[in-house]
């Protein structure tokens, strides 16, 4: 820039506003290059008075380097700008992984602004082409600092169920006849061999009673989690009748876990909230439980 464009910005009000400091004081100690961070600064803040603007502009017009700076210092502050914004919704982090996050981006944040104000190298031109590569290499590693933030929040749903979830042994609970069907059954969920478990559902369907049964009926459901397949067991849990109170309600948990497994955390919330709300609900303790990790 000029250097009565820069005198003119070292003398008025702008720079002091821009460094909080009285107007009367001087600034002949900073370097041009300190003068042009500041001018550059107060440009992208809208803090230029219009003789200021419009000999800013005019430079832009005939100085490539100063116009390759003005888009780094805007890249940098864009990203500090999304960083600092609210979570997007559905991100649910750990207190560690907060505290975590926090100090990686307060490391990056300081030093973007270092980079930003390191005027020490060589001649001016030179030196304006390192801020450059340093504000472009730390606005990069805020981008990449996002990405580990964003991704962690989207595994914590995943890692929660893994936490919550228990699979039910059945016990007993299938009765005590001994017709073939029955003992197959009960040896394949007391193994947790769900896959032959399902192959033996598909292959009697609807047509036996035992199968037709909601405890049955839940442990489908239950198996299609264990298999991963967290829509369908959410669809097997719907089916169960509240008149089968000891597998409604199971149902109710794991429905529950199985829309966090899905990542639809706002629904998990939502039936938890039923349970919650129902003091004498077998899964009581642990909805409460969970909805605080959710932090809800």
């Amino acid at each position: 820039m000029d250097q009565k464009s820069l005198n003119e910005f070292k003398k008025g009000k702008t720079l002091a506003r821009m460094l909080s400091a009285p107007q009367s004081e001087s600034f002949d100690s900073l370097t041009e290059e300190e003068l042009i961070f500041w001018y550059i600064e107060a440009y992208i803040q809208e803090e230029l008075n219009p003789r200021e603007k419009e000999n800013f502009e005019k430079e832009l017009e005939k100085d490539a380097d100063l116009l390759e700076e003005l888009a780094a210092h805007k890249t940098s502050d864009n990203i500090l700008k999304m960083l600092n914004e609210d979570q997007p919704e559905g991100i649910e982090l750990s207190e560690q992984e907060i505290h975590k996050s926090l100090e990686q981006e307060l490391l990056l944040e300081q030093s973007l602004l270092e980079a930003k104000r390191d005027h020490r190298i060589g001649q001016r031109k030179q030196n304006r082409r390192v801020i450059l590569f340093s504000l472009l290499a730390a606005a990069a590693s805020l981008v990449v600092l996002f990405s580990v933030i964003l991704n962690q929040g989207q595994a914590r749903p995943e890692k929660l169920f893994a936490e919550n979830y228990e699979y039910p042994l059945p016990g007993n609970i299938l009765g005590t006849e001994e017709d073939e069907l029955r003992k197959k059954a009960e040896t394949y969920l007391s193994k947790k061999d769900c896959s032959s478990f399902l192959g033996l559902i598909g292959s009697v369907g609807n047509s036996d009673s035992l199968m037709a049964s909601a405890k049955m009926l839940f442990y489908q459901g239950i198996c299609e989690l264990e298999q991963g397949e967290s829509s369908e067991a959410i669809s097997i849990f719907a089916e169960l009748n509240p008149t089968s109170r000891r597998y409604f309600q199971m149902g109710q948990w794991y429905t529950a876990l199985a829309l966090l497994k899905s990542g639809k955390t706002s629904e998990s919330i939502i039936q938890l909230d039923k349970l919650v709300n129902d003091p004498r609900h077998p899964y009581h303790e642990e909805a409460k439980k969970l909805k605080k990790q959710l932090g809800s």
